[in-house]
Formats: C-alpha cells, sequence, structure tokens
C-alpha cells in the first residue's frame, strides 16, 4: 500500500523528493539519493567503452556493405544505359561502334575505352577522335554529374571498383555485352555484372 502511495503522490505532486517528505518516507529517500555522489568505477568505464566500440563495428560493417550494394546497383545501371547507347548508335549509322575484324569467332572481347570515343565525342576526358560518328552525338554521357569517377586519367572508362569496363561482341545474337568485373576484379565470377 506504502508502494502504491508514493507512485500515486508521485503523480500528484509530480517532485519526488516533495513527495518522500510528504508521506514521511524518510528512509527511501536517503536510498534514492545515496548514490548521487558516488563516481564511476573503472570497471563501469571499461564496460562503457567496450558497448560503444561493439556499436560501432557493427554500425561501420553495415555502412560497408550498404556502400557496396550501392556500387553494384550504380554499376547495373550504368552497364545497361551503355549497351542502350551502343545499340542507339548502332540504330543511327547502321554499324557498330567499333571495327570488327575480317576473321571472327562465336565472340570478339573488346576492351570498351577503344569505342568510348564513338558513343561520347563531346566528352574531352576521353581520347581519340570518333572514326564514324562524325557528328557530335553524345549517346553516352560519361562523368557527367556521377558519384563516382568514370574515366581515369590515362583516358580508360571505369567502373566504380577501378576496373576498366570490358565489351564483347556476340555473332550469333548480333548484339554488344558490356560488362564489369565487379568488386574483385576478376572476369568470370559470381560479382561480375553484365548487360545481358
Amino acid at each position: 500500500m506504502t508502494w502504491f502511495k508514493f507512485f500515486l503522490g508521485v503523480r500528484l505532486w509530480g517532485n519526488r523528493r516533495a513527495v518522500t517528505r510528504r508521506l514521511g518516507f524518510r528512509e527511501l529517500e536517503r536510498s534514492l539519493t545515496a548514490g548521487r555522489n558516488r563516481a564511476f568505477t573503472l570497471l563501469e568505464l571499461l564496460i562503457i567503452v567496450a558497448v560503444a566500440v561493439t556499436i560501432t563495428g557493427l554500425s561501420a560493417s553495415f555502412i560497408i556493405n550498404v556502400n557496396q550494394k550501392k556500387k553494384e546497383v550504380w554499376t547495373r545501371s550504368r552497364v545497361q544505359t551503355m549497351n542502350f547507347a551502343a545499340e542507339r548508335f548502332r540504330g543511327a549509322n547502321n554499324v557498330h561502334p567499333f571495327p570488327l575484324p575480317a576473321e571472327l569467332g562465336e565472340t570478339y572481347d573488346i576492351p570498351f575505352s577503344q569505342f568510348a570515343k564513338e558513343l561520347s565525342p563531346l566528352n574531352k576526358n576521353l581520347p581519340g577522335t570518333p572514326v564514324v560518328n562524325r557528328t557530335p552525338t553524345d549517346y553516352f554521357p560519361f562523368g557527367d554529374n556521377t558519384p563516382y569517377a568514370e574515366i581515369s586519367p590515362s583516358g580508360i572508362v571505369i567502373d566504380p571498383w577501378g576496373n576498366e569496363y570490358t565489351a564483347v561482341w556476340d555473332r550469333e545474337r548480333d548484339a554488344v555485352i558490356i560488362s564489369s568485373n565487379g568488386r574483385d576484379g576478376l572476369p568470370g565470377t559470381k560479382d561480375d555484372i553484365r548487360s545481358d
């Protein structure tokens, strides 16, 4: 019954100290205020630091995973857009944006940077001059307002991990497949991102 009066008094009068004085709970008041002048012990401080380090470590790994997912989504979008730009170029000019050799197998690997200037002739950061695209039509804007560097200082078109994009011409489908080697930078692994 006394605890009920105490909590009811706190609700009515609002101040715990006033309630303990009015209801005569001097012992309760002493026990509530006894630990206020005591400092933290070394063990308590170490526990607090350990909890803070654990929380920081968990949040850091979460942030790193989020950034990797963001790069993957960005690269997937760029690969699809570059593939669409190559198809638009072919539709407008009736040729692929890269020269095909006379002797072809089933597929033909092309470094993407070899024909990037054809897709973006107005870009000053890409080396070379367009051969087929004589009209200055940008089919794909490289490096314009992007969160990642897309052109290296040497003029190579790179993905967010710093690897060069690759393109493969598939003879059977007569289509270009543009791909990124992903986070590990190795071709043929599960983290590769392809436009097909």
